[in-house]
């Protein structure tokens, strides 16, 4: 058994609007640090446009482990902002949803369970990477229990107790204990929020080399994480899968799967593809994505059959030697650049002998990609990049523009 839910009442949501939700109701991801988190945030913030992401990923200012001790949780909290979104993600604890959702029974709230040890591992490996002196004095205590408990200070079997009683209030737990069980849980989170998902879509991101660390070292690791040992236990022990969907619509993800003549996409809208990050464009104010993985981005529209269309993209290259290609439905085309600017207009025209059906599906393919941090030394982006979009526009080839 590797999904660990409770079944859910059948519940039906207004039509929302299709840029920001009027929502009762929303999905809750609690992202329990080094439990492939990461890789689920990113395939689901690209089904949501940015206005429908909370914009924190974390209680602000409020350390989960580390804080002062009694420092209470209103301290974080009233650093918030109000939660009027779709899709909440990060490092949030059950009593942060507890105190700032108040639709929560009706809120879809999952997380990804892990072995305690190996994920303690792995944050200790993490801490050994980024900050070494740190790491010779930290042993992550209990980390499952306290994101999963009502009260940052609960201690002991008040903590245990506390995370088994809001483990059974989940919709989905997402066992993470080999590849193979991680995607399969993937797949029946998105079948359950009935959001298309393509297998190639799930990347394996933030992973962590293999390093042997002391006996000492892991006889404290064990020690401290006593509780999540046990609620890991609990968890695999207790429960069972089910296939109870979530009733709630996507306006915005399910206008870019209708078929249209005029297709005008900005890249803070949800996205139908792969191999895209969002980054911010300081100078035009929009969210762009970078592709990398390769230097290939896909996305996917869907388009009336049988027509020329023109296509028009402004892009910037973030190297000036850095040649591109632009395929659709596998043909290559032949983009003209039109102006030179920081993004540049490019545009190409789409035979109708390439649209044969209403998919049209876009790859963009750089011939290499480069780190950010040596585009910039003040950034700690480890990514690499090649290639920044914002829009695509398509249109029947020869319509004139409206002035």
């Amino acid at each position: 058994m590797y999904l660990l839910i409770r079944k859910l009442s059948s519940i039906c949501f207004l039509t929302l609007s299709m840029f920001m939700f009027p929502v009762d109701a929303r999905i809750n991801f609690i992202h329990i640090p080094k439990c492939s988190g990461t890789t689920i945030h990113t395939l689901l913030e690209k089904k949501f446009a940015v206005s429908e992401i909370y914009p924190e990923r974390r209680v602000v200012n409020y350390p989960i482990i580390g804080r002062p001790k009694n420092l209470p949780k209103e301290m974080g909290l009233n650093n918030c902002p109000p939660i009027q979104h779709e899709f909440i993600s990060g490092h949030f604890p059950f009593w942060f949803f507890e105190s700032m959702d108040e639709s929560l029974e009706d809120s879809f709230t999952f997380t990804v369970l892990r072995d305690p040890i190996e994920r303690s591992i792995s944050h200790y490996r993490y801490w050994i990477l980024t900050d070494a002196k740190k790491a010779a004095n930290i042993v992550e205590s209990n980390w499952m229990c306290r994101m999963l408990s009502s009260n940052p200070q609960f201690e002991g079997d008040e903590l245990l107790q506390s995370a088994k009683t809001n483990l059974d209030k989940l919709d989905l737990v997402i066992f993470l204990s080999d590849k193979e069980e991680f995607e399969r849980g993937v797949k029946t989170l998105f079948s359950r929020l009935q959001v298309p998902l393509e297998e190639k879509e799930i990347p394996k991101l933030n992973p962590t080399n293999s390093q042997v660390f002391s006996k000492k070292i892991l006889e404290k690791i064990y020690e401290a994480n006593d509780l999540d040992i046990e609620l890991y236990r609990y968890a695999r022990d207790q429960y069972q899968e089910s296939d109870q969907l979530y009733e709630q619509e996507y306006p915005a993800l399910s206008k870019l799967l209708e078929p249209s003549t005029h297709i005008y996409y900005s890249f803070d809208m949800p996205k139908h593809g792969s191999g895209w990050y969002r980054r911010e464009n300081t100078d035009s104010n929009l969210p762009v994505y970078e592709h990398i993985r390769g230097g290939e981005g896909k996305i996917t529209f869907c388009v009336k059959p049988g027509i020329d269309y023109l296509m028009q993209f402004p892009l910037k290259k973030v190297a000036i030697d850095i040649q591109f290609t632009v395929e659709v439905n596998g043909k290559k085309l032949s983009p003209i650049q039109r102006n030179s600017k920081e993004f540049s207009l490019y545009t190409a025209k789409i035979p109708s002998s390439v649209v044969a059906s209403k998919e049209l599906k876009i790859t963009f393919k750089a011939n290499k990609s480069i780190p950010a941090g040596m585009l910039s030394h003040s950034t700690i982006d480890t990514r690499n990049l090649s290639l920044a979009l914002n829009r695509i526009y398509i249109t029947p080839f020869g319509e004139k523009r409206n002035k």
